[in-house]
């Protein structure tokens, strides 16, 4: 294979893009680790999971080099969860010269940290363009963490990050270059580039998903591996998200105004996305536990949202808490304790809960 000359201006000109560092949207399930979650910005930049790195698209048409990393925000037209009753989809529609593109993101996760992102893009074109598109892969995205090796398997369509990150891409790239880290970089960055011809009514489809995983930190090899989205497609992927959102969000409103609805679900989505292990969380670096004077404010708006199962789950490690004097406590933690437990034994009916407490 020979290595296109513009993937290291590629990768160049990615190195010395700060992330935009603003206007962050989180997907992730509510039972998975802190360091699962994935951080995403406009454009569907993102980083899969807060110890690893920053992926995004990148594109040369002519003498033209563009990514969304540097548009301007009204540029890009950034959806998470279209219509009231979608599943969960951050979705990125922008356009780069005569290209028009579409990237769809989805996340699917569980207990642990072995969450898998899932992206499809689609390009379109007024008229027959010829374009390379190249996922850029290098350690500053919006969770900000360090790479410490790269390395690429053809037969696999796979680039390994980290040991134990994995990008996997359909159709395989034309062009692969790793750039190993020196001089001014102190990690490796990689491109993974993709010869098009773009023509109207024929779009160009591109998928490719990261598997999270985390064998480099410590006790990592005793923790036990189950990989439960591993296998899955894209298409297979979002199928799931759209089944699973059925379930995860028992509670819909209807309004007039379906601006009303779409808000209920968007926040509802997040409540889920940021709790870690089935504890709201506020915060999964500065407030590593749950923080009883916020937190008690997520417990009702779970409750409210029907999934008594995770209130139960709080409520149950609230209890014996000494209010007083537990972690998170302050002058009304007492006051807000109770109210969490008693709100609970209230919309769901289960006074025995209460009296257990």
């Amino acid at each position: 294979m020979k290595t296109d000359p513009c993937l290291m201006e590629l990768i160049e000109t990615a190195r010395r893009m700060p992330n935009r560092g603003r206007t962050h949207l989180f997907l992730g399930h509510p039972l998975s680790d802190g360091c699962d979650k994935t951080t995403v910005e406009p454009g569907n930049v993102y980083s899969p999971g807060v110890w690893t790195c920053g992926i995004s698209l990148s594109f040369v048409v002519g003498s033209q080099m563009i990514t969304p990393d540097l548009l301007a925000d009204d540029q890009i037209r950034w959806i998470f969860i279209s219509r009231p009753g979608d599943p969960p989809l951050a979705e990125s529609t922008y356009s780069v010269g005569p290209l028009a593109i579409r990237h769809s993101l989805a996340h699917l996760g569980g207990e642990g940290a072995e969450g898998v992102d899932f992206n499809a893009v689609e390009i379109e074109a007024a008229q027959p363009t010829i374009a390379t598109i190249a996922i850029l892969v290098r350690d500053v995205g919006p969770a900000g963490a360090k790479i410490s090796s790269l390395a690429w398997d053809a037969s696999a369509r796979t680039l390994r990050i980290n040991k134990s990150l994995l990008l996997i891409c359909e159709p395989p790239p034309h062009d692969v270059l790793v750039a190993p880290a020196g001089g001014e970089w102190d990690s490796p960055a990689a491109a993974l580039a993709f010869r098009i011809t773009a023509r109207p009514g024929s779009p160009f489809g591109l998928s490719f998903r990261t598997e999270h995983g985390f064998d480099e930190r410590p006790f990592a090899a005793s923790i036990p591996k189950r990989h439960p989205h591993s296998g899955l497609s894209v298409e297979q992927a979002f199928a799931r998200v759209t089944q699973d959102w059925q379930s995860a969000l028992p509670a819909r409103i209807i309004a007039p105004d379906p601006r009303v609805p779409l808000a209920w679900e968007r926040c509802a989505a997040h409540i889920l996305a940021a709790m870690e292990g089935g504890l709201p969380r506020i915060g999964a670096v500065n407030y590593p536990v749950f923080w009883m004077r916020d937190c008690v404010i997520v417990l009702r708006a779970l409750d409210l949202i029907g999934r008594h199962d995770l209130a139960r789950t709080g409520n149950d490690y609230l209890a014996p808490l000494v209010f007083s004097g537990g972690f998170g406590a302050e002058s009304d933690a007492p006051g807000e304790g109770i109210w969490a437990l008693v709100s609970h034994a209230r919309i769901t009916g289960n006074w025995s809960a209460c009296q257990k407490w």
